[in-house]
């Protein structure tokens, strides 16, 4: 299978799973940390957003009681999704807190009932969604699609519905565009996995070569200080020249440790 067969042309994402599981695994680290940089940054700006909607227009704590469970939902999957081992539980949790989180947003955008515009806040919320959600591409998928409902649903009681969903239908372009740019991403990623797997490969396969065919003492050297030639010193040597029949064919059907020991 070539590179270009083995991600999917949708999502971008592995089409083998166990080499998806792997991909995934070692992104743990990093997604967590992504993670908890948004957190921060909401931290920072539903509080200060907080402050404001308290002191200075008056609106009470429901608002605030709003963003606290925003950022505890977010908290608890910073704090889980290190202790999960398995990805897909990982995507499971991150895509239950993202749901709630995108629930308590709509709900504060009706409670607040600014004259502004909500346009704004919930496109960067969806476009948040594809573009930080660590899950898998069609949970990042579902849970801007449900955003979208949710936010539909409440501006069509206040709009009317077909007024109120009209008024918002720009939210459908913005999800498939998002879910694009979410699938090249993903396989620019990928792409640059395989690359480096086969990189790793190659080295491997140059460490074993050079330990099969050199002596240890040489070969380490040679592998530690390249270019640093190791060499010794021999007052009488013989040299012999050899052609064994069949060589080349050998050389394909056997490993380099199976020739080693024919030669041997």
């Amino acid at each position: 299978m070539t590179n270009q067969e083995a991600i999917s042309r949708l999502s971008g994402e592995f089409c083998d799973n166990a080499l998806e599981r792997d991909y995934r695994e070692g992104r743990a680290q990093q997604e967590t940390a992504q993670i908890r940089l948004i957190w921060l940054l909401a931290l920072l700006f539903f509080c200060a957003y907080g402050a404001v909607d308290v002191f200075l227009q008056n609106r009470g704590l429901a608002l605030f009681q709003h963003r606290v469970l925003i950022l505890l939902a977010g908290g608890l999957a910073i704090w889980l999704s290190p202790r999960l081992t398995r990805y897909t539980h990982r995507d499971a949790l991150h895509s239950l807190a993202l749901l709630m989180v995108c629930f308590c947003y709509v709900d504060l955008l009706r409670l607040r009932a600014s004259p502004a515009n909500p346009q704004g806040a919930i496109l960067l919320l969806v476009i948040g969604i594809y573009a930080f959600s660590p899950a898998r591409f069609r949970l990042a998928l579902m849970c801007g699609v449900l955003c979208t409902l949710m936010f539909w649903i409440s501006v069509g009681t206040q709009l009317g519905k077909i007024g109120g969903w009209v008024a918002h239908s720009y939210l459908v372009p913005a999800n498939l565009l998002a879910a694009l740019a979410l699938s090249r991403l993903n396989r620019a990623n990928r792409y640059l996995y395989l690359q480096q797997l086969k990189l790793l490969r190659e080295q491997s396969r140059s460490r074993d070569l050079l330990y099969n065919t050199l002596p240890y003492s040489v070969a380490r050297q040679l592998e530690r200080q390249p270019h640093h030639l190791p060499y010794r010193q021999a007052d009488q040597a013989s040299v012999v020249f050899a052609d064994l029949v069949n060589f080349s064919d050998l050389g394909r059907r056997h490993s380099s440790r199976r020739l080693l020991a024919l030669l041997n």
